[in-house]
């Protein structure tokens, strides 16, 4: 089993014959707002597999946030804060397990010996037990296991609009963007009782500053009632990118 209890290293033999087995996919990214900017991530390769029910997972809209920082900067006794979970994905079961297997070449001999897997060939097989990325219903899965979570520490998911949520008897709210929160607090103490709702489940870390939210820089001036919102690089990236276009 690996480190998060993601995959179980099994034999070929152990795979159902009603499954078929994907590969993984090794995906690089640059990501500024991380501890680490510079990610690697390995995901499963969902394209082949069939999965046939409900895969739509809701977040909040650009506009929705942007009413959502306007009740901030206008009220008064309000603070923002922005708080982002780790791994979300990876804190849920799948209900039905998918496989994946992997070449030798692709697996370092420590982990090898660690793990003590075993090959059929050339190829290490392992069954998915999370909602590992790149499956198509890992996002609803874990989606539908946050708003559960929440709800049973008195969060509400408002019947009107995707995305946002507020306590039912505290005057506490947010956007919810995959694992991204905007916070309108007036109580440290209720910012504090939603970070203690979400440890018990996830890693998360809060930033009462609110620099940033879904890769937008936040500059909050709450004496003048603003709030600037900028995208430092963007346009440099863009120009890079139409410049090396074909």
């Amino acid at each position: 089993k690996d480190g998060m209890g993601v995959l179980d290293w099994i034999r070929r033999s152990e795979v159902p014959q009603s499954k078929m087995v994907t590969y993984p996919r090794i995906v690089v990214d640059y990501r500024p707002e991380k501890d680490e900017p510079w990610r690697t991530r390995i995901t499963a390769g969902g394209n082949l597999l069939q999965y046939h029910g409900n895969t739509t997972a809701h977040s909040a809209s650009m506009e929705l946030i942007k009413c959502h920082i306007n009740s901030i900067i206008s009220d008064p006794d309000a603070r923002a804060a922005t708080a982002n979970i780790s791994n979300m994905y990876l804190c849920s079961d799948l209900p039905d397990s998918e496989y994946v297997r992997f070449h030798r070449s692709t697996i370092p001999q420590s982990v090898i010996d660690k793990y003590n897997i075993a090959f059929d060939g050339e190829f290490a097989y392992a069954k998915i037990n999370k909602a590992w990325y790149g499956l198509k219903q890992a996002g609803k899965i874990a989606n539908n296991d946050i708003i559960k979570r929440l709800a049973a520490a008195g969060y509400e998911k408002s019947t009107l609009v995707e995305g946002y949520f507020f306590h039912k008897t505290s005057n506490i709210s947010f956007t919810l963007v995959v694992d991204n929160f905007l916070i309108k607090y007036h109580r440290d103490e209720d910012l504090e009782h939603l970070m203690t709702a979400m440890r018990k489940h996830y890693t998360i870390k809060c930033d009462t500053e609110a620099k940033q939210y879904i890769g937008i820089n936040l500059q909050w001036d709450y004496n003048d009632q603003t709030c600037m919102l900028s995208m430092d690089g963007y346009v440099k990236q863009a120009l890079r990118e139409l410049e090396h276009r074909p």
